[in-house]
């Protein structure tokens, strides 16, 4: 983004070197120009203040070259000003229509989310497989290929609330199989307890009958 710079101006004497001077400041104004229909050219959606700044500001670089060449140095700095000061509001408004476009770009697509949750679920049916948990996983699947759908379409809010259900759905399931984890976990830690307590019992009897 070209961004129109603060604007100084040299005092300008009655001479060959003001007439130069003049014509640095015809040139700024003129790549400005340019700078900003390149601006406009590049986005899809362009407010008609842009366009209504940008003839504004033309129609003053117009009136700063008729200036130039009738070397009349004060009319000259006036249009200069006032070219600069609608380019640089165009510029401005240009900024943060680029600003929303890029942002609309990255919330209007939610695939990185898709594929992140896509993984997740292929986590847990590794998990439940090795419990044995049988979860079904019909429902998760259906939302995550409805899901797809939405994105591919386009429907940026229907996206977003599949994937919310299945956040929702996956937190469920991973719950559910935390909780077998656990009961598993117990109960190989019991069986572990009971077969050294029987193991230590045993070896008392020996101790006794060897006593």
């Amino acid at each position: 983004m070209f961004l129109v710079g603060s604007m100084c101006f040299v005092i300008i004497p009655n001479t060959a070197y003001a007439d130069s001077q003049l014509d640095i400041l015809v040139k700024i104004t003129q790549n400005t120009k340019e700078h900003i229909k390149d601006d406009i050219d590049k986005l899809n959606d362009i407010s008609q203040r842009v366009y209504d700044l940008f003839d504004e500001g033309t129609k003053e670089t117009a009136l700063l070259i008729q200036a130039t060449e009738k070397e009349d140095t004060d009319s000259a700095k006036q249009h200069f000003i006032s070219a600069m000061i609608a380019f640089k509001q165009a510029s401005l408004i240009i900024s943060q229509n680029e600003s929303k476009e890029t942002t609309q770009a990255i919330v209007s697509d939610h695939s990185p989310r898709i594929n992140k949750y896509e993984s997740n679920i292929h986590k847990l049916k590794i998990v439940s497989t090795k419990l044995n948990a049988d979860v079904d996983f019909e429902q998760i699947d259906q939302l995550l290929s409805l899901a797809k759908v939405n994105n591919a379409e386009g429907s940026i809010k229907q996206t977003k609330e599949v994937l919310d259900k299945i956040a929702s759905e996956g937190k469920q399931i991973q719950k559910f199989l935390y909780e077998i984890s656990e009961q598993n976990r117990i109960l190989k830690a019991k069986h572990f307890a009971q077969k050294h307590a029987e193991r230590i019992n045993s070896l008392i009897l020996q101790a006794k009958t060897f006593g």
